[in-house]
């Protein structure tokens, strides 16, 4: 029987063949041009609709820092706390139905795959990063104008190039030099004299620029882990499961940071961990801050998780400051920035822009098998 050997090669990469012997010395392995094949496979293509999903996905994140500013508390991990709480409550209320829908219909399930114990650990650092990004934004958004909040938040892309960096993977002059390009970008926005909040009581703009940052350290941690959960997950499992992680980290963890101070375990307004069920919250933050805004994000950027790149999924948060300024201003809650914020600004995109044309090309690059 004629044996057949099969090489799977990165593109310019070199095939080597092993020297064989036998009792007469070396046996001529050479291959010849009818013993190989060639398969090109075909470039996968990205669909036409995930880009208006990635546009959606922009301005459905942005309302994060404006939106959730006139919840009643002004503690933000308490504001998201009550964002996970509603997200978590429409989505049980969805799967009931759903699952109420099939009962009656007398569907099979369909197979839809759930999280394994192999996950817990990529659920837990999705859920960390999910929290982290959201508050810290949040947060900053409190101090700082919407532009700048989602500006520092949207450096993603930078920390992965970071994180190949520690982790001494190849890293090109083209994601250098973007890196170099964009960080300049949110050094000039942070000195803009222009840039103030309405409420001189908050008008903190350094402060809420690098609470914005660490925003970015989270949202790095949710988008690599998301990416990699979302794939192995359907699109109901994986939200209900983030969004009970997050629920039970802010029930525990959370309230024992803040040592009493916050996050007591009543309906109160101002510090109760279920604050969001009183008559001045429940309707706005279910509806809009938990509806359109939690579960139209989550969802969307699961979305962008199946059909982009790490790097190109992060370039999402690069619409989300025009959106948030848009937002900020329209809802009375910033000034109009000045032309050193608009400088910044194109600086970051323009930055952030050649990490994601070089990360469009690397992944173009093909494979040839050789059979």
């Amino acid at each position: 029987m004629e044996a057949k050997a099969h090489y799977t090669l990165s593109q310019g990469s070199k095939l080597q063949m092993p020297l064989l012997q036998d009792k007469d010395g070396p046996i001529n392995n050479t291959l010849q041009n009818e013993d190989i094949e060639i398969h090109q496979p075909q470039e996968k293509r990205t669909p036409w609709y995930a880009y208006p999903i990635l546009i959606l996905c922009g301005a459905s994140g942005a309302m994060d820092g404006p939106f959730s500013q006139f919840l009643t508390t002004r503690n933000p991990f308490l504001r998201m706390s009550w964002k996970f709480q509603g997200v978590l409550f429409l989505l049980i209320i969805y799967a009931a139905l759903l699952f109420a829908f099939r009962l009656i219909t007398r569907q099979s399930n369909l197979n839809s795959k759930g999280i394994q114990k192999s996950d817990i650990v990529t659920l837990l650092l999705t859920a960390i990063g999910l929290i982290g990004m959201q508050s810290f934004l949040t947060w900053g958004a409190t101090y700082t104008i919407m532009s700048h909040a989602n500006l520092y938040s949207s450096l993603c892309a930078i920390m992965i190039v970071g994180w190949r960096l520690v982790a001494k993977a190849p890293v090109s002059n083209a994601e250098f030099v973007g890196s170099f390009v964009a960080l300049s970008g949110c050094l000039v926005t942070t000195f803009d004299p222009s840039a103030e909040k309405t409420l001189d009581q908050d008008n903190k703009i350094q402060l809420g620029n690098l609470l914005s940052f660490f925003s970015s350290i989270f949202a790095t941690v949710y988008i690599l882990k998301g990416q990699e959960l979302s794939s192995r997950v359907h699109a109901l499992p994986y939200l209900l499961s983030v969004t009970g992680i997050s629920c039970l980290i802010f029930y525990t963890v959370i309230p024992l940071a803040y040592q009493g101070d916050n996050f007591h375990y009543t309906m109160d307004n101002d510090t109760g961990l279920f604050g969001w069920l009183s008559k001045e919250n429940f309707t706005y933050n279910l509806f809009v801050v938990s509806g359109l805004n939690g579960v139209g994000t989550l969802t969307l950027q699961m979305l962008v998780f199946r059909y982009f790149t790490p790097v190109v999924a992060g370039t999402m948060m690069l619409l989300e400051p025009l959106f948030s300024q848009i937002y900020g201003i329209a809802l009375g809650l910033d000034e109009y920035p000045g032309v050193v914020t608009y400088f910044g600004g194109v600086l970051i995109l323009g930055g952030l822009f050649m990490l994601l044309v070089y990360e469009d090309k690397t992944e173009q690059a093909k494979k040839v098998s050789i059979q």
